[in-house]
């Protein structure tokens, strides 16, 4: 059997969760391959010490506090925010850099490029835009407004007689 085949089962070979007949197989190809035989012993020492590391957990806590869950949570929901929580001086020093960097281009772009005023190749006359303003008479707001409506009239003087 192919050495690739049998690799794909070494761990359920190790673990015994093969069933008789595959493990048999497994068992003959070990006896003849040199290097599925290795991979096996590898296998079983990697084992050996993840069981003897998981026994040597006494003192390690079986639940973290709410505190370190709730950050561990965030750094993975939110890494962006998480590092800026952490660093936020560092964070806070780099956007004041980059605001004052926008400052200092837009002031020398400003005083590079003076406002130009506005050039009219072809004005338009002021009678197209405005047309000319007709007095009128208050008495009479639409009509045009007259010399003799202009004009006060004065009665003549009186000499005392009615």
């Amino acid at each position: 059997m192919k050495c690739e085949v049998i690799e794909s089962m070494l761990l359920d070979y190790i673990n015994r969760d093969l069933d008789p007949v595959r493990s048999d197989m497994v068992w003959k190809h070990l006896k003849k391959c040199a290097d599925c035989e290795r991979e096996v012993r590898e296998m079983e020492s990697t084992l050996t010490l993840l069981r003897s590391a998981s026994r040597d957990t006494a003192g390690v806590p079986d639940r973290l506090s709410d505190k370190h869950r709730a950050s561990i949570v965030r750094a993975l929901t939110h890494p962006i925010l998480h590092w800026m929580e952490r660093y936020h001086v560092v964070s806070s020093l780099v956007v004041a850099v980059i605001v004052i960097a926008a400052i200092i281009v837009y002031v020398r772009w400003v005083e590079t490029h003076p406002e130009q005023p506005a050039k009219y190749e072809d004005p338009v006359p002021i009678s197209l835009v405005f047309p000319p303003i007709q007095e009128t008479n208050s008495a009479t707001p639409n009509a045009a407004a007259t010399n003799e409506d202009r004009e006060v009239k004065v009665p003549p003087p009186s000499n005392g007689n009615p």
